[in-house]
């Protein structure tokens, strides 16, 4: 009879956190594991962001969040405060498993939070999730997931998860029910999270993902392409395939330094901008 989601007061997470700066003073960067952090209303992450900058002021990164919880000033206050790396899980873009996920965030919900976070992509780190071979997936399915993720602002990493039934969830009853999971043994507990197939459209789903990480994205129509009915008759999809896989170690290069570049020239501004006798009349 607890209620749903549990909270602790700002000050007795900052009072933990300074009891860890204390008795671990070679701690680099603070890392929380909570799906439910940005359900805090505003006023609280604002006097968390303002405590956290003056008494903690380590790199943080925060590894859940929802599209329907982040807000731009929520997203300001943390990033102010020292937030470096976001985890925000998306899972898929197909409505019809989406309805079996049951994620009830539409995909322009999520893209609206993508943008968010992109607009902070010097400072912070995104990371999104998605979770394939779903045994209920059409190729439909996955290609809507796709497309979406070909939309999206870079760079971002991509973690890429295989679908595991947790016993005693409405999936694994499900595939209990069907069939699907006939030795919890092996079909679960033996089964390993990452463990992708290794079919054309999950190959798809990794190399977007490199591309993704350079900050460079597989264009929507180039998805559109790759992903085509005609393209497959054709048998063009292992081309198309191998051509961007041997072409990406020479787009990585390139989206590094271009990257790379951007931030120094950033940076540049940034340390002329700081000092006084280089300071435009209008800054």
């Amino acid at each position: 009879h607890q209620k749903p989601i549990r909270k602790r007061s700002v000050d007795n997470i900052i009072s933990e956190l300074k009891e860890v700066k204390n008795n671990l003073p070679f701690t680099k960067i603070i890392l929380f594991d909570d799906d439910a952090f940005f359900i805090m209303p505003l006023e609280e992450i604002r006097d968390f962001a303002k405590k956290y900058k003056k008494l903690i002021k380590l790199p943080l990164c925060i590894t859940g969040a929802t599209p329907s919880t982040i807000t731009k000033e929520k997203l300001s206050a943390l990033v102010d405060s020292g937030l470096v790396g976001m985890r925000m899980g998306i899972q898929t873009a197909g409505e019809k498993t989406k309805k079996l996920y049951k994620r009830p965030h539409s995909n322009r919900q999520v893209a609206n939070s993508v943008g968010m976070v992109n607009g902070y992509k010097n400072q912070v780190k995104a990371f999104y999730d998605i979770i394939l071979d779903s045994p209920w997936d059409t190729d439909e399915n996955s290609i809507e997931t796709l497309m979406f993720l070909s939309k999206l602002p870079t760079p971002f990493q991509l973690t890429l998860f295989s679908l595991v039934f947790f016993p005693g969830t409405d999936l694994y009853r499900k595939a209990k029910s069907e069939g699907i999971v006939k030795d919890d043994v092996n079909d679960i507990y033996r089964k390993h999270y990452h463990g992708c197939k290794e079919t054309y459209l999950n190959k798809l789903h990794f190399l977007l993902a490199d591309y993704a990480l350079v900050g460079i994205g597989i264009a929507p129509k180039i998805m559109f392409f790759l992903t085509h009915k005609w393209t497959k008759k054709l048998h063009l999809n292992w081309l198309s395939y191998n051509i961007l896989k041997s072409l990406f170690p020479l787009f990585r290069t390139i989206g590094r330094k271009f990257i790379r570049s951007a931030r120094m020239y950033k940076n540049g501004w940034d340390s002329i901008t700081q000092n006084s006798e280089y300071r435009p009349a209008s800054y």
